[in-house]
């Protein structure tokens, strides 16, 4: 992971690494995180 940035409710994530995607992770109120999506950030 490169950089991250979380949103202001604390529940969603992005991420960004050496592969050049970005991914979307979100929380449940059980506090499991679970990949929302992957974008082609190049």
């Amino acid at each position: 992971v490169w950089q991250l940035e979380w949103d202001m409710s604390g529940m969603t994530l992005a991420t960004s690494g050496s592969d050049g995607m970005v991914r979307l992770w979100q929380s449940n109120l059980n506090g499991v995180w679970h990949e929302q999506a992957t974008l082609d950030g190049i």
